[in-house]
């Protein structure tokens, strides 16, 4: 009988198999220039909502959230990134947004 081996892919290799429909970048004005990039990918059986934060061009931390759905996916995306920009958020770390890329064509064909 064959041996089944499990493989857990590494974060290189998820992201070969990913395609990013969204990407913003923020940035804090604090003094270590804290900054937050968030992702949503389109993978084989679903979706990711991805960060990296960090500060000095450092990340810090990462984490991944998995939903089935497009919908689902875009709405804890939107949620992340309400909570973060709020300017009455209770963290002194405010973030605005430096940067946002949104590929229109690839949600077109979902």
């Amino acid at each position: 009988m064959r041996d089944i081996i499990t493989k857990v892919l590494s974060e290189a290799e998820v992201s070969r198999l990913a395609e990013v429909l969204k990407k913003v970048t923020l940035k804090a004005q604090s003094p270590r220039n804290a900054f937050y990039v968030l992702t949503l990918e389109r993978i084989t059986d679903g979706f990711l909502i991805r960060k990296a934060s960090g500060a000095n061009g450092r990340v810090y931390d990462r984490e991944a959230w998995f939903r089935e759905t497009l919908s689902d996916a875009e709405k804890v995306f939107g949620r992340i990134l309400r909570e973060k920009t709020n300017p009455n958020r209770r963290n002194p770390r405010k973030y605005v947004v430096e940067s946002s890329e949104q590929i229109g064509s690839v949600l077109a064909s979902l």
